[in-house]
């Protein structure tokens, strides 16, 4: 399909952009490849990266916000890859008029052309961003796949036959983790690689990670290397929580951990120096039907107590717990409420307590909140 084509790449020096090009050189015969893009340094960088094919490559200095410039781009093309965008989230929402501009009406621009001088295909590059999303960028790429499913409708009599394609998370790309490690590692620092929740996929009949405390969606990677600090490598068994990294974070640079903080520095731990491990680690969230919420003001305490292999469950909004033995039942299928009353009453004891003392200080800094004067902090 693609050899012998002229090929149109919008923004084919990025990252995705000069992959796709080479990829295309190395395993098809294309007549020609025009790269259209912004910069001509990244342009000059390609061409001497990609000097061997040059004799198939012609680079055209352009915006996809310019029509007439795009249009003079797009003469006798037979396939577009359209990869030109405004791609990150936090550039896109302090410009967001910048970001319509780019990726809504400069797709706008590159449908006509395409409808106009009937190009055989046309791939539109979109995002994970596009579903649900939250997001400026998200939004304009959900609205530009919108808009090239349209075009398949609107193009009246013209061949052109539009596609849209996702992509996720892209490892090395510009402004990504990869490249950002990379350079902090030539530094001393601490880095940390974890994720907040991990999902279900219908273990217990649910999918997501909403509504459930089981393990599925507590446990996650949690991966700490010190750059700068020679340490052997080793997995720790211990059990830790989320609330660790903060004082962890404050302990490495030397500055005094707040007495209010719940959570403990892990940093003795990674040093291999002695650590006090935790006899008791708690996971709560308020939910309502199945759904996250803020407070008990708008739902009920989820809670998940684990003492050594021990596990307990308790669901306020639904009347209901659990008992299991981790060591024996990893899957967490199989309720021992009945066979240990007694393990039961103490966890009884350590729930009532947690949610006494969470209770107070709830109470507590709610007052502190509503005697601030917001105001004063405008």
């Amino acid at each position: 399909m693609l050899s012998d084509k002229i090929i149109l790449i919008t923004g084919g020096c990025g990252t995705i952009g000069s992959a796709l090009v080479e990829h295309i050189l190395m395993n098809y015969s294309p007549k020609i490849i025009r790269i259209y893009s912004r910069d001509e340094t990244k342009q000059h960088l390609l061409s001497k990266q990609l000097n061997k094919y040059n004799k198939k490559l012609r680079f055209f200095i352009g915006d996809v916000r310019d029509k007439e410039r795009l249009n003079r781009a797009m003469e006798n093309v037979n396939i577009v890859f359209h990869l030109a965008a405004l791609k990150h989230v936090i550039a896109c929402e302090y410009n967001p008029f910048e970001a319509i501009k780019t990726n809504i009406l400069g797709l706008q621009n590159l449908i006509e052309i395409s409808i106009d001088k009937n190009v055989e295909r046309v791939i539109f590059t979109s995002t994970d961003k596009a579903a649900t999303p939250c997001n400026t960028m998200g939004v304009t790429k959900l609205l530009g796949e919108k808009l090239i499913t349209a075009a398949n409708y609107y193009k009246g009599k013209a061949d052109t036959i539009f596609y849209s394609v996702r992509f996720g998370n892209v490892i090395g790309s510009r402004g990504s983790l990869i490249p950002l490690i990379e350079n902090q590692v030539k530094k001393d620092c601490l880095i940390i690689i974890t994720s907040d929740h991990g999902e279900s996929f219908y273990e217990h009949g649910l999918f997501g990670h909403q509504g459930t405390v089981y393990d599925e969606v507590l446990k996650v990677p949690l991966i700490i290397t010190e750059i700068g600090k020679k340490a052997k490598k080793s997995q720790i068994s211990n059990s830790v929580q989320l609330i660790d990294i903060a004082p962890t974070i404050l302990d490495y640079f030397g500055i005094e951990i707040p007495e209010t903080f719940q959570g403990t520095s892990l940093l003795p731990l990674i040093r291999g120096k002695s650590f006090k491990q935790k006899k008791i680690v708690i996971s709560e969230c308020y939910q309502k039907k199945g759904l996250m919420k803020r407070n008990k003001h708008t739902g009920f305490i989820l809670l998940a107590i684990r003492k050594q292999e021990w596990k307990y469950i308790f669901d306020e909004e639904k009347k209901t717990e659990f008992l299991f033995n981790i060591d024996e039942d990893p899957q967490e299928k199989n309720n021992l409420i009945e066979k240990n009353f007694e393990k039961l009453a103490e966890f009884h004891v350590i729930r009532d307590y947690h949610l006494n003392k969470t209770n107070r200080l709830f109470e507590e800094t709610s007052k502190i909140v509503k005697a601030i004067d917001r105001n004063k902090l405008i």
